[in-house]
């Protein structure tokens, strides 16, 4: 769905592809030519023999960027490439059986052999199979397809959006049912505690606006501060001092060995590989009974594999594998259907095989020999404790790491893949080790930067409380004045590579930011003992007396929360019922509402406000238990649960049908929020069946809310399927206009030389009334083709181009009229005029049509999606802007046009005898000024304009 993307992605491609298609079109051109020489067929023999060389080039280019693509991450492209490489390969009924490979052979061999028309006819399927493949690379879908994905996409997602609806009434009829089984009591618990809750948050907001007047929440913010920094000066001066810039390389000399040892034992892999394959091919020709065509076709998809990655991997290629694959893969296409002959290419097979073993094994050596020399080069690196040795650490175990069995029990390919896993994992490791230590410098001088900046701004702010006066505050603000010394120093040893300098630094500051830490709790603990002013001590006394008053309210929800427990519930059962929860939250809570208190008595709003904090939690925590309904007791309340059970199995039922629908649909993407509305709705009918509401009540909404989630998902498909469908069909209507264009231009071309052989004032002779009558009917033609254009795009809510097409059909009726024997077979300049006018709206038209091509281009490839949509959302074929742009240009062509009329015909203001034709022709200039006038009112409505103001008479 992404086709200028994927064009951009593409481009040698499809100007390859571009060069094809125009090949077949000359060939035609040429082969149906009168009295085609045989110099002629050959030259086109050779034109297509270019041809087939061309399609070769294209498939070994689709294939080296479908790898790279895949390799890449670029997975709609390189599936777009390797869908392509399929239609190529693919034999459809409608090309014969054959591959567009084959066909274009085909055609080159009719051309060598002088059938002509039999070539004629090969080449239209080369060209049908070479659009299939364009647009397949372009992923560019029908107009039809569309509007079937459309057309799907839209039932399911009325089901779906009906689904949802009934999900929500189910979801009432459950909360009714819960509130008709709920007694008194528990709506009585449920509004005490949520009115708790609602005294509890206005309790804890006043009283942190107090202790930010205080400056208490400033103080604690500063040592919450002041802790994070401490643990992070900790880590940074522990990796400083684990940091040696020296050892570094011995880590790259590694590097090579490791990629090397990598590249031999992947390549012994590869022959080992085609070793293997090689050998059962050899088994299959020695088994009379075994299928020979089958192993030669297994051969030959061994060697386009191998070929596919000696291309991909360039230059350092080894053809090894894909050379023997190949040969033994044509040798077997050639062998003798006789036993002697199977054993001989039988034989021959196994020594190919044997030589790729002998190969591999080489290779395996060679592989072994850097992967020592790698081991040799980590060795040198024995601490663990540096960053370094833990790098080489790494790298080592995984070089040493056992992979399958033991060796001596592994096959020659295992063995290869083995060593190549363990290399290519100590490589990863050790260029990621490699990439930190490159980078640790710089990070680590950053990070100490950073550090002093924090430390300075928490010296700044401690010294704008009145706690930084202090004698204990000044000693925590001369540490931290320090401390950020001591990191700007380990910032710029550590950018110099000077490790030791650095570690040393980091360990300072580390030690005074922990004497900043002891200093700053010491000036705290002086503030909770200073003795406060009654201006300061009053509104804390106030807040604990109404934080006492609230905890005192608790006794009366907790009895009402165990007389709910009590009411209908067993005595064993009560342990664990929501009501015995509901209690136990509330007491929870009515303990931290009481510490709050004491430290509002105390003066300390900071430690109060998190004991208010924690009684929300535990009042929340009672509320969500009081929510909780008991399973229901009474038969009727529990025959309605079955009864809405069944219902919510429907729905149910009817999402895995709707989830199965939307799977079969050819461009489906995957709706996990569909099955999870399944999943939901399960969960809901097991509750809703063992008459528990409250847990029915949640998956309920749950499904719901994931039924409305996917509506949401699949209205964005519908609105990617309007805009495709909307490019598709500006791209076809301006295909249809250009050809409209070049027919109509045909036939002025044609009126124009017939008026040149009339004499004036003379009827037209037999001769030129039957070329008259057969423009006529050209343009009569061209006039039923563009108002069928002009009925869809008016369908489209494209009202300015739909009119110029309307126009343009009018005018082409007329011009079949006067052309015509009704017309008197009119050849002038009267008739030659309105075709210029109809020439013209059609060049507009394809104009206005190709800038808004451009710029659907311009916006897919800036990323912004934005389409061409209306107030309301829709894809439209363009937006207003283009149609008023059109319909502006339309308005001042009327009125020069009518300047124009009214200077060539002045007897019409001297109120003269005026030829019926003039009148004719001023009755259309007024309808088309009338019709843009009609159509200025219909989009000042659409946009929501304001009616113009009525001018006095």
């Amino acid at each position: 769905m992404k086709r200028a993307a994927t064009n951009s992605m593409l481009p040698w491609t499809l100007v390859a592809l571009s060069l094809l298609f125009s090949w077949p079109a000359r060939s035609e051109a040429r082969a149906q030519g009168p009295g085609a020489s045989s110099r002629e067929r050959s030259a086109l023999a050779d034109d297509q023999a270019l041809l087939q060389r061309q399609l070769a080039r294209l498939r070994q280019t689709m294939e080296v960027l479908a790898s790279r693509f895949e390799a890449e991450g670029r997975t709609h492209a390189a599936k777009l490439l390797r869908e392509g490489l399929s239609h190529l390969a693919d034999r459809a009924a409608d090309q014969g059986s054959k591959t567009v490979d084959e066909l274009m052979g085909g055609a080159r061999s009719s051309l060598e052999s002088g059938q002509s028309v039999q070539a004629l006819e090969v080449q239209e399927a080369v060209v049908r199979g070479l659009e299939k493949l364009y647009a397949i690379l372009t992923d560019r879908q029908g107009i039809d397809d569309l509007e079937r994905s459309l057309e799907e996409l839209r039932k399911i997602k009325a089901d779906l959006g009906a689904l949802a609806d009934q999900e929500k009434d189910l979801r009432q009829k459950t909360a009714a049912l819960d509130d008709k089984a709920a007694g008194p009591g528990r709506k009585d618990l449920q509004q005490g505690i949520e009115k708790a809750i609602v005294a509890q948050r206005d309790l804890l907001a006043r009283t942190e606006t107090q202790a930010r007047q205080s400056g208490e929440m400033e103080l604690e913010a500063i040592e919450r501060a002041l802790e994070a920094l401490a643990t992070r000066q900790s880590t940074d001066a522990a990796v400083l001092e684990s940091w040696k810039p020296a050892e570094q390389p011995a880590l790259e000399v590694a590097a090579p060995s490791l990629s090397q040892a990598s590249e031999r034992a992947a390549a012994a892999q590869r022959l080992a590989q085609a070793a293997r394959e090689l050998r059962a091919a050899a088994a299959a020709a020695r088994d009379e009974k075994a299928d020979l065509a089958a192993a030669q076709r297994d051969l030959e998809t061994a060697a386009d594999r191998e070929e596919r990655r000696d291309r991909s991997a360039g230059e350092s290629a080894d053809p090894r594998a894909a050379k023997a694959l190949r040969a033994a893969a044509q040798a077997f296409a050639q062998v003798p259907a006789t036993p002697a002959g199977r054993a001989d290419a039988g034989r021959a097979a196994a020594d190919q095989a044997a030589a790729l073993e002998q190969a591999a094994e080489a290779e395996l050596a060679a592989a072994r020999e850097r992967r020592e020399a790698a081991l040799a080069a980590l060795g040198k690196l024995g601490d663990p404790k540096t960053a370094a040795g833990e790098v080489a650490a790494r790298a080592r175990a995984a070089l040493r790491a056992p992979a399958g069995g033991p060796e001596q029990e592994q096959g020659l390919e295992d063995r290869a893949e083995a060593a190549r896993r363990a290399a290519e994992e100590a490589g990863r490791a050790l260029s990621a080790g490699l990439d930190e230590q490159a980078t640790l410098s710089k990070a680590l001088s950053s990070s100490q930067a950073a550090a002093s900046e924090e430390s300075a701004r928490l010296e700044r702010a401690l010294g704008a409380l009145q706690e930084g006066k202090t004698s204990p505050g000044e000693e925590a603000r001369s540490a931290l004045s320090a401390a950020a010394e001591a990191q700007q120093g380990a910032a710029q040893s550590a950018s110099k590579g000077e490790a030791e300098d650095a570690a040393a630094s980091a360990r300072a500051a580390e030690r005074r930011l922990s004497a900043a830490r002891e200093a700053l709790a010491r000036a705290r603990a002086q503030r909770a003992e200073a003795p406060q002013s009654p201006e300061q001590s009053e509104p804390a006394r106030a807040l604990a007396r109404e934080q006492a008053e609230l905890a005192q309210s608790m006794d009366a929800l907790s009895r009402q929360a165990a007389q709910e427990a009590e009411e209908g519930t067993p005595p064993e059962s009560r342990a664990g019922s929501t009501g015995e929860a509901a209690k136990a939250a509330l007491a929870a809570a009515q303990s931290s509402m009481e510490s709050a208190s004491r430290s509002l008595s105390k003066g300390s709003a900071s430690s109060a406000s998190s004991a208010q904090r924690e009684a929300i939690s535990r009042l929340q925590e009672a509320a969500e238990n009081a929510r909780r309904s008991k399973p229901l007791s009474r038969p009727e309340d529990r025959e309605q649960a079955q009864t809405q059970a069944k219902e919510q199995e429907q729905i149910r039922q009817e999402l895995l049908d709707l989830a199965r629908r939307n799977q079969k649909r050819d461009t489906a993407k995957p709706s996990p929020s569909l099955a999870q509305a399944g999943e939901s709705a399960a969960r809901a009918r097991q509750s809703l069946e063992e008459a528990d509401l409250t847990p029915a009540q949640g998956s309920e909404e749950d499904a719901e809310r994931k039924m409305r989630e996917s509506l949401r998902e699949l209205s964005e498909e519908e609105e990617q399927y309007q805009k495709l469908r909307a490019e598709e069909l500006l791209f076809k209507v301006a295909e249809q206009v250009k050809a409209l264009q070049e027919g109509h231009r045909e036939q002025m071309r044609a009126t124009i030389e017939i008026d040149g052989t009339r004499k004036e004032a003379e009827p037209a002779t037999h001769t030129q009334r039957l070329r008259l009558r057969k423009v006529a009917k050209a343009e009569e033609a061209l006039g039923a083709r563009t108002g069928e254009i002009g009925k869809a795009i008016r369908a489209e809510e494209s009202l300015v181009f739909a009119e110029v097409l309307d126009e343009t059909a009018r005018d082409l009726g007329r011009l079949s009229r006067d052309l015509g024997e009704d017309g008197g077979y009119q050849s002038g300049e009267r008739v030659q005029a309105l075709q210029q006018d109809v020439e013209q709206g059609l060049a507009w038209l394809y104009e206005a049509l190709q800038a808004e091509k451009e710029r659907r281009r311009q916006e897919q490839q800036q990323g912004s999606g934005s389409g061409s949509k209306d107030q309301r959302g829709q894809n439209r074929l363009v937006p207003d802007a283009a149609e008023l742009k059109l319909l502006r240009r339309l308005e001042v062509e009327n009125l020069e046009s009518l300047a124009r009329f009214k200077i060539l015909h002045s007897e019409i203001a001297a109120g003269q005898p005026v030829d019926p034709l003039v009148l004719e022709d001023l009755g259309r200039l007024a309808g088309r000024h009338q019709r843009t006038s009609d159509l200025f009112e219909k989009f000042r409505k659409r946009l929501g304009l304001p009616d113009p103001p009525v001018q006095e008479p």
